[in-house]
């Protein structure tokens, strides 16, 4: 059982401020320097003081330590979605709250089961929340686009259509042309150095090379298969 803690972060002004409202495990509300730009920037300029104000340590610690942030950024109106460094609105809560999951780790296998704890603290922070892609057609847009700006250029085949087999088919034919013009013999030079080779190898060499010839057939052949 995990130990949760409900902080506020106070400007050192003769009349105090606070600018920002968190929840976290403990020792969290004294990590100032992994913070915002915005709250970086009202530590420097107006100073900090770190108000711990509640404790949460029962099965729904976390739970409680999320409704009681909401609430307080309402009490403290500590939300804003203004960015811009000012004097007249230093809040740096950027969102309304009870969001995000404390101490979540990405495992280094394929993942962890979730405990019917963790699936219903989740499902609570998401309730009532659409997902990202929630009615858009990200591919069929951006195929679509792409497609309205192909035939607007002119070009109604596919990018690719042909590309690889005409560009791959013509650097072919030029290589042969290539060595061919450089060296006319090179073709049947080539068959009589094979030949010599052949005739130098022993009757257990010859096995052994059409052996592995035949093995690596065969392995070629399951895996196109698998």
């Amino acid at each position: 059982m995990r130990r949760f803690f409900g902080y506020k972060h106070w400007t050192l002004e003769n009349n105090p401020r606070c600018f920002y409202v968190g929840k976290g495990l403990e020792g969290r509300a004294q990590w100032l320097k992994q913070r915002s730009r915005k709250h970086r920037w009202v530590q420097e300029t107006l100073g900090c003081r770190i108000e711990v104000c509640s404790e949460f340590f029962t099965e729904t610690a976390e739970i409680d330590a999320l409704q009681w942030e909401v609430e307080n950024i309402v009490i403290e109106n500590s939300y804003t979605t203004q960015y811009a460094h000012t004097l007249d609105d230093i809040r740096c809560n950027f969102t309304k709250g009870g969001e995000g999951v404390t101490g979540n780790h990405v495992s280094r296998g394929k993942g962890r089961k979730l405990s019917p704890q963790e699936c219903a603290r989740i499902s609570i922070m998401r309730k009532g929340k659409p997902t990202w892609s929630k009615g858009k057609k990200i591919g069929s847009r951006l195929s679509k686009k792409g497609w309205e700006t192909r035939r607007k250029n002119g070009n109604d085949s596919p990018y690719n259509k042909g590309r690889h087999s005409d560009v791959y088919s013509l650097s072919t034919k030029k290589g042969h042309e290539t060595r061919k013009l450089n060296n006319p013999n090179a073709s049947s030079e080539s068959s009589e150095r094979m030949k010599q080779m052949v005739n130098n190898l022993t009757p257990e060499q010859l096995s052994a090379r059409a052996k592995k010839s035949a093995e690596t057939v065969r392995q070629k052949k399951n895996k196109s298969n698998d």
